[in-house]
């Protein structure tokens, strides 16, 4: 036993067993994720139905073309996670780590593109907190708030997986996560990126399209 191709532990009968309750596990609270953000673009949406002369007017002051940008950055990185995923089925760890650390560098790209966002935000008084805030209407300023609160959550689990990709090349460089053995941990992995990924797809059209004037 040297600690790295650990045996099935006894609450699991066998290896199938222990891949189902790992994959439940990780389902469910990716469910809880998607429920979250989920309520956030119902807000969003019958919010927009409420004030939509107003919501229109936040709407384009957002930097649509930036979040399109973000949208391809993402959907690159799922792409090379998916590799790294294919990867470690076969036992290719250095191939594996090298598709880990291009969708971290992408993701990477994606916070520092936003961080730039919020900035020209802040410089043209639209963020919720300013008390020069350039919205005219009460309605556009709470709809800016809306937005603030998920993308800015979107964003730190954004962080989170860049830190779990950095974490699990380095146990797979060092020998610690061997493969293809440990690659249910990748398939783990790989769900949640995906999910946050395809959380930001839904929340790029709702924030930023929907109600934009032509």
């Amino acid at each position: 036993m040297n600690g790295i191709d650990r045996p099935i532990v006894e609450q699991f009968v066998n290896e199938p067993q222990r891949r189902q309750a790992v994959q439940l596990g990780i389902w469910l609270f990716l469910a809880t994720e998607i429920m979250m953000f989920g309520t956030l673009v119902f807000v969003a949406t019958y919010y927009r139905t409420l004030h939509g002369a107003a919501i229109s007017e936040a709407v384009a002051h957002l930097h649509y073309l930036l979040a399109a940008t973000n949208s391809a950055l993402l959907l690159g990185s799922s792409l090379a996670i998916s590799l790294a995923l294919v990867a470690a089925n076969r036992g290719r760890e250095h191939v594996a780590i090298r598709c880990i650390l291009i969708a971290a560098a992408l993701a990477t790209g994606f916070i520092c593109l936003k961080g730039y966002e919020y900035a020209s935000e802040y410089q043209e008084h639209l963020l919720p907190f300013q008390s020069d805030n350039a919205l005219a209407e009460g309605p556009a300023r709470l709809y800016m708030g809306i937005y603030m609160v998920a993308t800015s959550l979107h964003g730190i689990h954004v962080l989170v997986a860049i830190v779990l990709a950095l974490t699990l090349s380095l146990r797979i460089h060092i020998g610690r996560l061997k493969l293809p053995q440990r690659v249910l941990v990748i398939e783990a992995f790989a769900l949640y990126w995906h999910v946050v990924d395809v959380i930001w797809i839904l929340l790029f059209p709702t924030l930023y399209l929907l109600g934009r004037p032509l």
